[in-house]
């Protein structure tokens, strides 16, 4: 699943300005109440051929789905510091 998330990382930082803002400009816990959860929510149906199995678990489990949310947070986070 790591090397998933990680495909999706330059999709998001390319196309998606408004939630590198925000997660430049907020806390992670401000950042995850701004647009970073609908577009995470967006990546994930946008793969659902490819990734059903990863999907269903991810809509139908509440904590993972936050989990999932707060996994690619950090990785955007790591890789502004950087």
């Amino acid at each position: 699943m790591r090397n998933d998330l990680e495909a999706c990382q330059p999709t998001m930082r390319r196309e998606n300005t408004s939630v590198m803002n925000q997660i430049a400009n907020n806390s992670p816990e401000q950042a995850l109440l701004g647009d970073l959860p609908v577009a995470i929510d967006g990546a994930v149906m946008a793969t659902s051929e490819v990734h059903q199995d990863l999907m269903m678990q991810y809509l139908g489990n509440p904590k993972v789905m936050a989990g999932f949310q707060r996994i690619v947070l950090d990785m955007l986070l790591a890789k502004k510091a950087a």
